[in-house]
Order: structure tokens, then sequence, then C-alpha cells
């Protein structure tokens, strides 16, 4: 899924440029200024060391990731990634004076590759800094990438027309359009890092309490609309041809889920301990009701989604982090269930996630059992005894 559509081109010297040269911005950048020899700006040297970042992070030494991480992204920086669309214009006009020119082609194709491959390290990004609780690297505002073309172009596009291409705007894409990583996920990422800014900012000693609650309805009805385009996405026109019913139901369901999470990011605690001493009062505000709705109505997608996907092998990267931030405050419902009297629908909640955890726990680290393990006690126990959650639970569990 994480590659899904990919495709390879060897990086082509500057001679195979259309007889004008057009060289891109980022060349000019990595090689003008002599910043990484050529071979280590590629794709394929780049796109190497992001899967070995994701890769490792799914490992047992998570922490080990970071430097990986930050290897990633001096070399999409040095390469000239970030700014691959700033000063060149591939409009209809310039496409057709050499749309008939293959060479053109080839260079068209591999530009195209370096943006997706900087749309995948800008997830993987925001997937990692949720993960350890770390501000973003990749912020808004600091690139110059255009959107990735729709999937069914970019499936075809050795033989597409290119005066017939769409004119992709600067930024990631706003609305989720598709079933491809980059129509679906991308769209999501963007909500998240914004959502992990003001995370951040929330918990800035000084600029903290100047955060308004503009921000958070702002960024409210952008998950709202990423809810209203799920919506939609089996009555939009331009879907790949190829496309299965199953693999629209299970983007939009893994979506779903992803965005209830968000709700509750932005409305609640990201560190259980703290949630389950409860110091503030927090369970008797209008936030902790917004995440309890939330975190129930995406257990009942979790149930959906073990229905399409028994193994869970659709994200099995990605997804471990938006399972344990939803599960989070499930803790707290079943702590306070001495208190409250027993209630079988939050038994039930507990037991489906209980199950995604048990399903999941094959593509994540043993420290994720620690959840797990700490739910299934609570509920069996039927007793309030926040000893038994283990103190220093790691927010960097993916």
């Amino acid at each position: 899924m994480f590659l899904d559509g990919w495709q390879f081109h060897n990086p082509r010297p500057s001679s195979d440029f259309p007889s004008n040269n057009f060289p891109s911005a980022s060349d000019r950048q990595a090689s003008g200024k002599g910043l990484l020899p050529r071979q280590l700006g590629s794709t394929d040297i780049i796109l190497a060391v992001a899967i070995l970042t994701l890769a490792v992070s799914g490992g047992h030494y998570k922490a080990d990731c970071l430097k990986w991480r930050d290897k990633l992204i001096r070399l999409v920086r040095a390469s000239g990634l970030t700014m691959e669309d700033q000063d060149i214009d591939l409009g209809p006009v310039f496409c057709g004076l050499y749309n008939g020119d293959s060479t053109f082609k080839r260079w068209f194709i591999a530009k195209e590759e370096r943006r997706r491959l900087f749309w995948l390290v800008y997830c993987l990004d925001r997937h990692l800094a949720l993960s350890f609780n770390m501000n973003l690297n990749l912020s808004e505002g600091t690139f110059c990438v255009r959107t990735p073309l729709p999937e069914s172009l970019w499936q075809t596009l050795h033989s597409a027309d290119l005066n017939c291409l769409p004119s992709c705007p600067l930024g990631p894409p706003t609305q989720v359009s598709g079933t491809g990583f980059f129509e679906y996920f991308l769209p999501l990422a963007r909500v998240l890092g914004h959502i992990i800014d003001l995370h951040h900012t929330r918990n800035h000693p000084t600029l903290g309490e100047f955060v308004s609650q503009d921000a958070v309805r702002r960024l409210e009805s952008m998950v709202s609309q990423c809810e209203q385009d799920l919506t939609e996405l089996e009555l939009r026109p331009g879907l790949f041809p190829g496309e299965s019913s199953a693999k629209l139901a299970l983007v939009k369901a893994y979506s779903t889920y992803l965005l209830h999470v968000f709700y509750i990011l932005l409305h609640g605690k990201w560190d259980p301990i703290s949630m389950i001493e409860d110091n503030d009062d927090w369970i008797t505000s209008e936030s902790f009701l917004t995440c309890a709705s939330h975190a129930l109505t995406a257990t009942g997608v979790v149930s959906q989604i073990l229905a399409l996907d028994p193994e869970m092998a659709f994200m099995p990267y990605l997804f471990g982090i938006y399972l344990l931030q939803g599960s989070f405050i499930l803790l707290l419902f079943v702590d306070r269930m001495p208190e409250l009297g027993p209630n079988r629908s939050v038994e039930e909640v507990c037991e489906t996630i209980i199950r995604a955890h048990e399903v999941s726990v094959v593509t994540l680290d043993t420290t994720f059992q620690v959840i797990l393990n700490s739910l299934k006690g609570l509920l069996n126990t039927n007793k309030s005894s926040t000893e038994k959650l283990p103190k220093g639970i790691p927010l960097y569990v993916v």
C-alpha cells in the first residue's frame, strides 16, 4: 500500500533535457552549489533512506529511526526537492512545445516522480512527529512543490497527452479525491500537520495561553471537509478504472477512523498518565465529551476495518499510532467503571479495541502491548487502580 503506484526512473544528466534546457531549480541548487554529489540526490537513494526510516520506526529500536529521519530530511533539502517547482511553469503552452519529444516526456515523468518522493517524505515527517510527539521538519510554507498528479494519470503518463494534463497547484491537496496513497493520505497528512503544530503551540510556556479557539474551529472545519470528501468519494468521477470496490471500502474505513482520531487529538490529551490522573478536572469539560463521542464512534469503525481487513495489513507501518491514540481514552472509561457501575457498552467497545490490538501486534513492537495489557487488566478486574497502568507509557509507539 505504502508504495502503491510508485514508478522508478533513473535520473538523467542535464544533457538529456530538451534542447532549450529547462533544468529544475532543485538541480541547480544541488549541483550548482555543490551541496551533495549527484548520486546522493537521486530519487532511488532518497527513497531507500525513506523506506529504511519507516522500517526502523516499526522495529524494536524505534528511536533509531530518528537519526535516519534526520539524514532523510537533509538529503531532501540538499537535493532541492523542497523547491522543485520554485521557478518552473509547466502550463499547457509549455507542455505543448515539447509534447511529441520523448526526451522531454522522460524529463517530465522524472520531475513528477521527484514531486511524489517529496510528498512521501512529507507524510512520513508528520507520521513520525505524531509518533514521537515532536515538531515537524517540513513545515507549511517552507517548500514549493506542486500537488501530485491524479493516480489514474500517473499510471498512464508514458502515453498521456501532456496538453491534457490538469494544472496542479502548489502545496498539498486539500481534498480527498481517490484511492491512491497521495489522493487520500496526503490530504489527511496536511490536516495532521496543522494539528501537531497547534498541539506544540498550546504547550509552549509563553505562547500557549494565546491560542485562540478560532484555530481549533478552523481545524475542525478541515476535518469535517475531509469527512464530506469521503462521503462523496463513490460519486466522484475520474477514479482509476481498475480500482475495486474493496479498495474503496478500505480507504474509506481507515480514513474515517483517522479523522475521528484527529478530533481526539484536537480536543484531548496526548499523555494517558495525565489523563488518568485528571489533576485539572478535564473529564468534566466539553472537550472530554467530544473526545469520548469520537472514541466510541471510532471503535465502531474499527469493527468495520476488522471485517474488511482481518489482518489489518492495509497500513501496517502507519496505523498503529492512530489505534493507540484512539485507545487512550478507553483506559479512562474502564478505570472509572467501579465508580459509575458496570457498563456493557463500554466493555464491548474495549473488547473490540483489544481484538484490533491483538491483530496489529504482529506488525508492531512489543511495547505496544503495554496499552493492550493495561486495558485487559483493568477490564478483567473491573476496579479502579491507576497503579495497574505502567508509568512511562511511551508515546512513540508506531
